[in-house]
């Protein structure tokens, strides 16, 4: 009838793990995720260049709103690798370790971006949210074609 590789009442054998091929990025994210933040950046304020131009839109405010995001959102993953490490740190001395400062700390730089981005317009504020997402974006993309690869 059925045939199982492996009898289906024991425990489940853990996978092994092959680093061969894991992405730059899961092997070292803190360095390569603002690498390719600019470089995303880099090639989506082409785009907004090329696209603001043929539609008429407020191109300069968009970019001025974008790099506002990205520039908060390299501070933000920088904030995040120091309060991990702080973390960490503490709790090997056998501290009780909190990140709630850094956190606030992010948000307020995060809102003090989209703040700024608003007064330059609803087009620069939309700007500036993308541009503080694009953590979230590489993380994915590298993730996507890592998954894509195998």
């Amino acid at each position: 009838m059925w045939k199982f590789k492996q009898n289906p009442f024991e425990a489940p054998q853990p996978l092994a793990v092959d680093s061969t091929n894991w992405s730059n990025l899961q092997k070292s994210p803190t360095k390569v995720i603002p690498y390719r933040i600019l470089m995303g950046a880099i090639a989506i304020t082409a785009l907004v260049l090329l696209a603001g131009a043929m539609l008429g839109l407020p191109v300069m405010q968009m970019i001025i709103g974008y790099w506002l995001g990205v520039l908060a959102n390299l501070i933000n993953f920088r904030g995040i690798e120091m309060s991990a490490s702080r973390y960490l740190e503490k709790a090997k001395m056998g501290l009780k370790p909190s990140m709630l400062g850094g956190f606030l700390l992010r948000q307020l730089v995060a809102a003090t971006a989209l703040y700024l981005g608003s007064l330059l317009g609803i087009w620069a504020m939309g700007m500036t949210f993308l541009g503080l997402s694009m953590v979230k974006f590489v993380v994915n993309l590298d993730s996507f074609f890592s998954f894509k690869n195998r």
